[in-house]
């Protein structure tokens, strides 16, 4: 909170460059963290609250977190948890069933196409190749999203 420790011009948005960022360095130069402002009661703080999946019946039941501008659906689903049903999977949603590719990038899914992408947060997300997922299979955050071994 002491602002002596800020960037002399932060922006308007990001505050991991215009204070985070410059008082990890201070505190790596030696600065005591008592100077970099209050202390905070850790009790105050509140989590951020990420619904977590589940696994029932071999399934794993998860839900979309947010749709980014291209329409590509993010899960709280890590790749790990559906590494043993290998690819492709069944994505389920609410009472239609689609197809989903495991793969690297957005390109590797033909026309129409539904995979799931490890996006830049570790996470799935349901995608089509320059296409928007959420419009394809109606997704919007909130919604539940099961993922099953695929028959085919």
């Amino acid at each position: 909170t002491n602002t002596d420790w800020h960037l002399a011009g932060p922006g308007p948005t990001f505050a991991g460059r215009d204070v985070f960022g410059p008082a990890a360095a201070h505190l790596c130069a030696g600065v005591p963290l008592g100077e970099l402002g209050e202390a905070i009661d850790p009790f105050t703080l509140v989590p951020g609250i990420v619904p977590l999946s589940r696994v029932e019946g071999g399934a794993v039941e998860a839900e979309v977190l947010w749709v980014d501008r291209f329409g590509n659906a993010q899960l709280n689903v890590g790749p790990e948890e559906i590494e043993a049903m290998g690819s492709p999977v069944t994505l389920r949603v609410g009472d239609r069933a689609r197809t989903a590719n495991r793969v690297t990038t957005y390109s590797d899914l033909g026309p129409g196409q539904v995979g799931l992408v490890v996006d830049s947060y570790g996470l799935l997300a349901v995608a089509l190749d320059r296409r928007s997922a959420a419009d394809e299979l109606a997704l919007a955050p909130g919604n539940p999203v099961r993922i099953e071994p695929s028959e085919a």
